[in-house]
């Protein structure tokens, strides 16, 4: 809270206080707490928590309002407390002087220090516009503002403050002021007693004084079994995987506990018995009530005998009950001694009656227990007191109370008696002939010796006779030293915790037994089962637990001492945590495996997300990864070792992968010499960097450093670290660096010579220097022993010379390749001077003619290393439609970007809701992407009338595996005719808009489910038949700008299926402005309207008024210029008018006709919850589940509706709520004689404090009182589901209710929205608990793999080359764009083909990853198929040429007059130096003959696209083994491993290149310029079998 002295309108918070009195200001203290949380509180948080009740009050007054509260300082302020005390205290408590100054303030917002007639004017026309004193402009609001300005004033036509307080009157008939004092009157306004009552039952407070007090227990018990509830349902609630959130202990969970003990009808009886009725289960009142009454002795105890047995409910038991009590008896009789591995009884005995006797004339005997006079309770106390097996079914149940939820038995021998049954049932449970200690994984618990015996003493020999209570002291000294209480110190008195840090080497700290410890000396082993039951009994200090493991591969042990190991977790840079150490005890033959779960279960997380060190000492060389797979045994931890726990992040890398192992360290590692590489690279790198430019010095001195480290060559296996998102460099890198041929390049001094600090599009020789640094690092044979290294400087390198890659941002892989690879080419160009070269058209020459004078045309301009072994040939050739001519060109390429095969078909998820109500239906529907929407409806037509075999249990499994949704084998068919389907975009648990059907496909998002639902059909009496749904709308591009959002662009492809806007945009229906709504789920009701926040308040009231209605109108004729003008469209739609948008859009799109019969509605379920962020009431309505679309009769009657409606909802009540909610009565007509016959738990009461006004909120006529016929009631509300449209805001009305008559509905318009508000009991008692969302059709699991299906490489290589149709492209012989063909194929091949598969797809509406598995060769991929043959080109063009020459055509003869011969001579020229020589590396096979190809690195990419992780894969040449390089991990793995789904980038050698050395293919170049004649001489020197240029 603020200083006290602080002042906010005039009132000291101090003041402020005393007005308000005690009471008062204690609520609004607890007020302010609950809405700010302490802090400060901003206008939209102000007008949800002070104003919520208010739903349609204008936002801009509720800001008018916070403006003054906070003194003027703006609507983007925050209130503190002081402000927001003073200001209520003047709108609850102030004088009139007050009230009149914070009035002026709320219409004053520009704080001008006057008011003018026409802004009050405005103010008052938007605060009772819609009532009936805000109907006429000239009526009530004129009068009020006449009385205001009337008579003198000191400026005509304004009022100052003084002027103002002396004018308004606060007696509720003033116009100016009555609406302050309605609002201030309902601000305290609290909830409804019944709906508070109704509340408390279904989840009642626990009172734990009030508990302890009735069962004379130990508050603390209370507290326990609380805890034990509450543990019990977040138990239940992780099994259920996040289940809705359970709030009661239900059936199956008792009977997972006390079906050990109790035979199941009676475990089932009890505790129906113990429940409260109505209830789905227990509440924490129940259980703790529930539990405590299972120890009870006495009359309590024959109660609870009575209570279970007595079926007639009259207190008393009769012959029938007494018989059947007597048969269940001997049934838990049988069932305990068959647990605790006894013989069964035979007779009655067992419960004192002769053996001969049978149950009927026991029953008889016993006279129905009312023998003697004795009736009820005494009956069956007497009963039972007459033979101890009589009571054993109480014993039993005592015995769950103790042993399973943790209460003390009322007698120590009670104690011993359990403990003996527990111990007794576990050995029945076993076979006698097995290990004594259990099989592999039986967990056993170690006790002091000492304390055991003298527990066993005290439990067996207490000296007080008939003790019925324990000493709860635990005040008694214990001894630490080992077996705590020694053997044979026995005493009568209460033994007192368990104490076992005795037998630790360091309590509290460590779990490690002491040495040499001796099992019935100085320790004893009990089971789970015992020690959880001493403990909660007794307490205890430090559990001791031990599992049975095997030993010798067929040996049997209780392993008293485990592997103890010491985890601490690291920090976000990889640094461990010493202080955050926890003890996990492992079995010395353990897997891995078994480690990483009980870790992750230590530490409370995904054990799929860990990873563990070996942290054997803080150096980082003595530090290593546990592998995945293995046992303990073999990776040598000792007892006590360190494991350092590290959390995978987000984006997929490691925290340790940032550590600092920089190789530019001089001293790297201790085995590493002072004159190692690191040191001259290091040098070498620091003066690289330092210049702009290399000089001859600069080359001269990398030369040096080069020839310095001629040594043998290490493995290349060294990992990079992580950066921070540089998983796509280090992938990238390291594919790189086992390049063959590239690699030997940089680890000559070959690279030296090349380098280019001239070319203006190089980067002066530092992108090649700086890498060459790297890889002569990675390759060094000094760093074999090196796990990873530091490519910090390189990154900084890269960085530098491009922006694009600073940071810490993930970037594509692909796109760092192309930047290096470009990179290092012009850095390593020995073209310095470039000349400019236009590339020759085809003039009908031979290919292979055209293609080499292509490619010598490019080698003139680039020749580098780059270029020698990544760079290929396209051939493509395009020819015009119009004329046929057909142009061919000669391309270069370093990367074969190779798109997936498009599947033409899209999968698209469709939930459908059928019209009768039944449960939700799940399909997936192939449709074509280039389709409309509609085409979506006529495939699930044609999906859901499919009669599909049963799936087999193969299948079931198979879908199991694959994690598919199984298929619910009880979907019925339907037959759905696309006239009366409707496609829905929900929102907030409400129909937000209509999804056009003649909408294009490609508008839908990807992974979105869309909502379906099926409709009832028009009637044949109808006069204007409805227009086939898919032709009904045609795209209008001018409501483009209104509706387009770029934002989504940044989503995620894999969103979840939900409610969520599906269809980007929707203006082929015709909307208004929609209005903003929050999850009403979380939060409620979102008080909101599209207007602008401003400090002019006023204005925005002003502006409200007016744009309210534009808009509107604006809408309307909108809607009608679309619906007349649409072409689409075969005849006009008239639209009636005063419809919202949702009833435009209805006849828009084609569902509903002026002349028809029928209307649509749409109905949403809305009920009343307590909320935990609230000011005084915190009930608010909340809309949830599914909305409801209903085509109806116009004169359709309320009982009708509300028949229709419960037929459609009924489904998500209990079987027994909806046999005892039935349909009206005939003669039942008025809302008063509907009453089901399902009663509130609470019996409703009248509360004064609802009744008289009509500002009250009437929550209980609502969702209390008596539960109505159908569950529910009926109200026509506003389109979000929370207002009243035809009400004011200042009447706080939830909705216009529909009485469930005989009289047919009134004010019910197309795409008018009705509330269904769920009586609260309802809600709370019969709602089923786990109500099943859907049902998956044999489509799910069928369809579930088409999106994603198997592909081949050569299926993409096929549709790569495959003829393409151009829209538009130029010819140059048409001299025009037209339509042409396009066909790209390779002429030339480069020694590395590095294939890049394009899985990232991006279009206007969506962006995604392309999942599907691509099958690709790894040692034999045969590219010769693909490469182009020898036959000439343009035929048909040198044929034309030659008509052209007949024809006299004088353009042709003034293009050879010009430039022709230039040209012609030029490539005379080119062609003689082409055919001097045939053996030259541009021989006939040059790059053409030879295309198998061998992999050697994949490039991964692992997750989703925006947070995903790459790896590579990598051969190596040496060993010819595959690793998997994951930043600074390096593990092998199998080949086919590689092939995979997550391949990304393919690296691919040719064969006739394994052997070959660098030398040989790319001979060392002097550093100079390499001229046209060098470069031709160059060419013809290379011998045939050089195919590399």
């Amino acid at each position: 809270m603020g200083p006290a002295s602080s002042r906010s309108m005039g009132v000291a918070s101090k003041e402020a206080g005393l007005l308000l009195g005690p009471n008062d200001l204690a609520i609004l203290e607890q007020a302010w707490e609950r809405i700010s949380h302490g802090q400060t509180l901003d206008s939209k948080a102000f007008q949800k928590a002070v104003f919520g009740s208010f739903i349609t009050m204008p936002t801009a007054l509720s800001n008018c309002i916070f403006n003054a509260f906070t003194s003027g300082a703006g609507s983007h302020t925050e209130l503190t407390w002081s402000q927001f005390l003073s200001g209520m205290v003047v709108f609850l408590k102030g004088d009139h002087e007050m009230k009149a100054g914070l009035l002026f303030q709320i219409f004053d917002s520009r704080r001008l220090g006057y008011l003018e007639r026409t802004r009050l004017a405005r103010f008052l026309t938007v605060i009772y516009e819609g009532s009936k004193d805000g109907a006429d402009a000239g009526g009530s609001i004129a009068k009020a503002l006449d009385q205001m300005y009337s008579g003198e004033l000191r400026r005509s036509g304004e009022v100052d403050q003084e002027e103002f307080t002396e004018r308004v009157r606060f007696d509720g008939n003033q116009l100016v002021t009555r609406w302050l004092d309605d609002v201030a009157a309902c601000v305290f306004d609290g909830p409804s007693s019944h709906v508070t009552a109704i509340h408390n039952y279904y989840s009642p407070a626990l009172d734990i004084r009030a508990v302890a007090r009735k069962r004379r227990m130990n508050p603390n018990r209370i507290v326990a079994l609380e805890k034990r509830f509450y543990e019990t349902l977040r138990s239940e609630v992780d099994e259920l995987n996040g289940g809705t959130g359970k709030i009661y202990f239900s059936l199956s969970m008792w009977q997972k506990v006390a079906g050990v003990w109790i035979e199941p009808d009676l475990c089932q009886r009890v505790f129906h018995t113990l429940s409260e009725a109505g209830r789905p289960g227990w509440t924490v009142c129940d259980f703790v009530d529930a539990i405590t009454a299972l120890t009870e002795a006495g009359r309590d105890t024959a109660k609870l005998m009575l209570d279970v047995f007595d079926v007639d409910r009259d207190g008393v038991l009769n012959v029938k009950e007494t018989k059947d009590m007597i048969d269940s008896l001997i049934r838990q009789h049988c069932f305990r001694s068959q647990s605790l591995g006894d013989m069964p009884p035979k007779d009655l005995s067992c419960l004192g009656y002769a053996p001969d006797l049978t149950p009927e004339r026991a029953a008889e005997l016993a006279g129905g227990l009312q023998a003697k006079g004795l009736q009820g309770i005494d009956a069956v106390a007497s009963w039972l007191s007459q033979h101890s097996g009589r009571s054993q079914l109480l014993k039993d149940l005592a015995t769950v109370a103790c042993a399973d939820f943790g209460l003390r038995p009322l007698q120590p021998l009670q104690e011993w008696k359990i403990v003996f049954d527990l111990m007794k049932r576990h050995q029945a449970s076993h076979d006698p002939a097995s290990f004594k200690y259990g099989e592999v994984g039986t967990k056993w618990f170690l006790i002091p010796t000492g304390w055991w015996h003298n527990w066993k003493h005290f439990a067996q020999h207490s000296s007080v006779e008939g003790q019925t209570t324990h000493s709860h002291s635990k005040g008694s000294s214990h001894h630490h030293d080992r077996g705590s209480h020694k053997k044979g110190s026995h005493n009568s008195s209460d033994p007192g915790p368990i104490d076992n840090r005795g037998l630790l080497k360091k309590p509290g700290i460590s779990n490690q037994l002491q040495s040499n410890l001796v099992c019935g000396s100085e320790y004893e082993v009990v089971v789970p089962i015992v020690w959880h039951a001493l403990q909660s009994w007794y307490g205890g200090v430090t559990t001791v637990q031990r599992e049975v493991v095997m030993v010798n591969s067929n040996q049997l042990q209780l392993e008293i001492y485990p592997l103890c190991l010491r985890v601490t977790t690291c920090d976000d840079k990889g640094k461990a945590k010493s202080h955050m150490e926890r003890e996990v005890v492992v079995s010395k033959g353990a897997s891995i495996s078994q480690l990483n779960t009980l870790v992750a279960d230590a530490f409370r997380i995904n054990p799929k997300k860990l990873r563990l060190w070996n942290y054997a000492s803080p150096k980082l060389k003595h530090q290593a990864l546990l592998p995945t797979e293995g046992r303990l045994s073999e990776i040598g931890l000792v007892e006590g070792q360190v494991v350092v726990l590290e959390l995978g992040l987000s984006d997929g890398t490691w925290p340790r992968s940032q550590l600092q192992s920089d190789y530019f360290d001089p001293h790297p590692a201790d085995e590493d010499s002072p004159n190692s590489a690191n040191s001259s690279i290091s040098s070498s790198t620091s003066s690289s960097s330092s210049t702009s430019s290399f000089s001859s010095r600069n080359s001269k001195q990398v030369s040096e450093s080069v020839n310095s480290q001629s040594q043998p060559l290490g493995n290349g296996l060294i990992g990079l670290h992580n950066l921070g998102n540089t998983c796509f460099l280090n992938s990238s890198v390291q594919c790189l660096s086992h390049t063959p041929l590239l690699t030997q390049f940089f680890l000559s001094k070959s690279y030296v010579s090349d380098l280019n600090v001239t070319n203006i599009l190089g980067h002066q020789g530092k992108l090649a220097t700086s890498y060459a640094m790297l890889i002569q690092t990675l390759w060094g044979n000094h760093n074999n022993k090196r796990k990873a290294l530091n490519p910090s400087p390189f990154k900084k390198t890269v960085a530098k010379l491009n922006e694009q890659f600073a940071g810490t941002d993930q970037h594509d892989a692909q796109e760092l390749l192309s930047f290096l690879l470009s990179g290092l080419s012009e850095d390593l160009n020995r073209i310095t001077n470039k000349p400019y070269i236009e590339q020759p058209d085809s003039d009908g020459r031979p290919d292979r003619e055209l293609a080499d004078i292509w490619w010598r045309n490019h080698l003139r301009r680039e020749l580098s290393i780059i270029v020698a072994l990544f760079t290929g040939q396209f051939k493509s050739l395009l020819t015009c439609q119009t004329c046929g001519y057909a142009s061919a060109r000669y391309e270069p390429f370093t990367f074969l970007q190779l798109p997936l095969p498009d599947d033409p078909l899209r999968t698209i998820p469709v939930l459908l809701f059928p019209k009768d109500g039944s449960l939700p239906v799940k399909y997936l529907v192939r449709v074509n992407k280039e389709g409309l929407i509609g085409d979506i409806l006529k495939a699930l037509s044609k999906e859901a009338i499919v009669k599909y075999p049963p799936k087999t249990e193969a299948e079931k499994e198979d879908e199991k595996a694959r994690m598919i949704p199984l298929t619910d084998e009880s979907v019925p068919q339907f037959t759905l005719h696309v006239p009366d389907l409707v496609i829905l975009d929900v929102q907030n648990h409400s129909v937000a808009n209509i999804i056009s059907l003649s909408q294009p496909l490609s508008k839908v998002r990807e992974n979105i489910m869309l909502f379906v639902y099926e409709i009832e059909s028009f009637s044949s009496s109808d006069s204007e038949s409805v227009d086939d749904s898919t032709e009904e709308d045609d795209d209008d591009d001018d409501d483009d700008d209104d509706d387009d959002d770029d934002d989504d662009d940044d989503e995620d492809e894999e969103e979840e299926d939900g409610e969520a806007a599906v269809v980007e945009d929707k203006e082929t229906v015709p909307q208004a402005e929609s209005k903003d709504m929050t999850d009403s789920d979380q939060e409620g009701k979102e008080v909101t309207d599209n207007k602008k926040k401003s400090d002019d308040s006023d204005d925005d009231i002003a502006k409200e008024h007016t744009d309210s209605k534009q808009a509107m109108t604006k809408s309307e004729a909108k809607s009608a210029d679309q619906t007349q003008d649409s072409p689409a469209r075969p005849t006009k739609r008239a639209i009636p008018s005063g419809l919202s948008n949702l009833g435009s859009q209805v006849y828009a799109c084609g569902l509903n006709t002026m002349s028809s019969d029928v209307m649509i509605l749409t109905l949403v379920h809305r009920a009343l919850d307590k909320f935990e962020t609230y000011f005084v009431n915190p009930f608010r309505h909340y809309l949830f589940g599914m909305p409801l679309f209903l085509r109806v009769p116009r004169d359709i009657t309320g009982k009708d509706l509300y028949t229709l409606v419960f037929k459609q909802v009924s489904r998500l009540l209990k079987p027994e709520a909806r046999e005892k909610l039935n349909p009206l009565p005939d003669n039942m007509t008025t809302a008063s004689q509907s009453r089901s016959e399902l009663l509130p738990p609470v019996p409703p009461v009248e509360d004064p404090s609802q009744q008289g006004s009509i500002l009250t909120i009437h929550s209980q006529d609502a969702h209390a009182g008596a539960i109505p016929v159908y569950g529910f009631r009926l109200r026509i509300v506003s389109p979000d589901g929370m207002g009243d449209p035809s009400k004011h805001w200042l009447q706080r009305s939830i909705g216009q209710f529909i009485e469930p008559n005989d009289e047919p509905t009134t004010g019910l318009m197309d795409g008018m929205c009705i509330a269904i508000d769920w009586h609260l009991a309802m809600i709370k008692g019969w709602f089923e608990n786990v109500p099943r969302q859907f049902l998956n059709h044999y489509s799910v699991s069928a369809l579930s793999g088409e999106q994603d299906r198997t592909l081949k490489l050569s299926k993409c290589l096929d549709s790569f080359v495959e003829e393409e149709k151009i829209s538009e492209a130029y010819c140059s012989k048409c001299k025009e764009h037209g339509e042409a063909n396009l066909k790209t194929e390779f002429w030339r091949l480069p020694p590395v083909l590095v294939v890049h598969l394009k899985r990232f797809q991006f279009t206007t509406y969506s962006r995604r990853k392309l999942h599907n598995l691509v099958k690709f060769p790894v040692t034999d991929l045969d590219m010769s198929p693909y490469v182009v043959g020898e036959d000439a080109v343009n035929n048909k063009m040198s044929n034309e040429e030659e008509d052209g020459k007949d024809d006299g055509n004088e353009d042709g003869k003034e293009e050879d007059g010009d430039g022709g011969g230039v040209v012609k001579d030029k490539v005379e020229d080119e062609k003689q130096d082409l055919v001097e020589d045939e053996t030259g590396c541009l021989s006939p096979d040059d790059g053409r003959s030879v295309g198998d190809y061998e992999l050697y690195a994949v490039v991964h990419h692992l997750g989703a696209m925006s947070a995903g992780h790459y790896v590579s894969s990598i051969k190596n040449r040496q060993s010819g083994q595959w690793n998997c390089f994951n930043d600074n991990i390096i593990s092998p793995i199998n080949e086919k491993d590689v092939v995979s789904d997550s391949a990304y980038i393919l690296f691919y050698v040719r064969k006739d290149m394994a052997d070959v050395n660098i030398e040989d293919v790319y001979p060392a170049g002097n550093g100079d310029n390499i001229n046209e004649e060098e470069l031709v001489k160059l060419m013809k020197k290379r011998d045939r079998n050089c195919n590399v240029m």
